[in-house]
């Protein structure tokens, strides 16, 4: 839950939350409906799974409308937008598959596993993602101490990434930019 990742997935601690109460207030709604029938028309054991569906339906109507919109329209929404990305992590992935060995691992600075993925290289620390996992500072140091110590063959950096100052110096000693045609958004950087 504070992992520093606005995934869908952390919404899933508050469902039994949202169960139980939406349980609560269906049974609520179903005793009044109950005194507001008369005592001939009432049998009690005639309370129907329909009928609650009904009840739930007509009180939250939009609840289950807006989850289904926003659940087909997310993943829509975040291809369109990740379109140019996704193309230049392509075309990054396909440079460094040929340009590296099997054996040799790269770093990149972004948000998404697409380029190690496609070009089938390791990372070179264990936090595959920056993002990922190191939101403890100790974390963050490792991962700092990793790049230090020149273990990736190359880093690829996300234009907008804001790096760590001993990250900053060691990739302006120890690495070079590499000419990649029809990247914009990344900058890739090859060990001396």
């Amino acid at each position: 839950m504070f992992s520093q990742s606005f995934g869908l997935y952390s919404i899933l601690n508050i469902v039994p939350y949202g169960l139980v109460l939406t349980a609560l207030s269906l049974d609520d709604a179903i005793k009044k409906r109950a005194e507001r029938t008369s005592h001939r028309r009432r049998n009690g054991n005639q309370i129907h799974t329909l009928k609650v569906f009904g009840i739930f339906l007509s009180r939250n109507y939009f609840l289950p409308i807006a989850v289904f919109a926003f659940a087909f329209a997310m993943p829509i929404i975040i291809f369109l937008f990740n379109l140019g990305n996704n193309t230049e992590r392509s075309t990054v992935a396909n440079y460094l598959a040929k340009n590296t060995k099997k054996d040799e691992t790269i770093y990149v600075y972004d948000s998404s596993a697409k380029i190690y993925l496609e070009s089938g290289r390791k990372a070179a620390s264990q936090f595959v993602l920056p993002e990922l996992n190191t939101a403890k500072s100790s974390h963050q140091k490792a991962l700092s101490d990793t790049i230090i110590q020149d273990s990736a063959q190359y880093i690829v950096v996300q234009q907008d990434t804001q790096l760590p100052s001993d990250v900053k110096s060691t990739l302006s000693k120890n690495y070079k930019k590499a000419p990649v045609k029809g990247v914009e958004r990344y900058t890739v950087y090859v060990l001396k």
